[in-house]
């Protein structure tokens, strides 16, 4: 998972017309991590740092699946 830096960096290696690879490199990130972090929020068009970073803040505040196998097992 991306920094809000790195995410910011994305934002604005996308505004800049640099291909995934290039923003990889500056991250020190394999393309494919660039490639799903863009394509995750929207696509390159729609990609917005601020916006994804909201969405993950959000996420973690999901309840995790209850266990149905009992604690103490007798």
């Amino acid at each position: 998972m991306l920094t809000l830096i790195e995410r910011e960096e994305v934002s604005r290696g996308l505004a800049a017309k640099r291909s995934f690879s290039s923003i990889a490199r500056i991250l020190k990130r394999s393309p494919s991590t660039i490639s799903r972090e863009v394509h995750r929020d929207g696509g390159r068009n729609a990609y917005r740092a601020a916006h994804f970073v909201h969405l993950t803040v959000h996420l973690r505040h999901i309840p995790h699946k209850v266990s149905k196998r009992p604690l103490n097992p007798t």
